[in-house]
């Protein structure tokens, strides 16, 4: 079983959020079997690069969605967001520094994901699809 396993519990019903998250799960459990095999700093490099400009994609596009339709916890999720940039900073920073990740690092950012998916992503989702129903309607 995966250490960060997909649950069609964090389902959106958003095409493009779902694809995105599925692999971001992906990339992160790519992580752990790397922690677990003890492998080279430079195995982890690409995931952790891949990790981060694919989070940062996902970031800019639900924030350019939340601010499209108004979305009323904009704020809230950014910053949800930006926790997880910063995460992602320390982790390229260790490794920069020589440090491999950690299986604590990576349960940090599972924890993140899990709770993140749950929470804010979920809430968008429903304002997502209210917002779409609404533009369905008026056009």
């Amino acid at each position: 079983m995966p250490a960060t396993p997909w649950y069609e519990q964090y389902r959106t019903g958003i095409a493009s959020i779902d694809h995105m998250h599925e692999e971001i799960y992906t990339l992160v459990n790519a992580l752990y079997d790397d922690v677990l095999a003890k492998a080279p700093i430079v195995t982890s490099r690409p995931k952790i690069a891949k990790l981060t400009q694919l989070s940062l994609t996902h970031f800019d596009e639900e924030e350019a969605d939340m601010k499209r339709t108004g979305y009323p916890d904009t704020a809230t999720h950014s910053a949800a967001h930006q926790v997880f940039r910063d995460q992602l900073a320390g982790i390229q920073a260790q490794l920069k520094e020589g440090k491999q990740v950690t299986g604590d690092t990576l349960e940090i950012v599972r924890n993140y994901l899990t709770q993140h998916a749950k929470i804010h992503d979920m809430k968008l989702a429903k304002h997502l699809a209210a917002s779409q129903g609404a533009k369905t309607a008026k056009g």
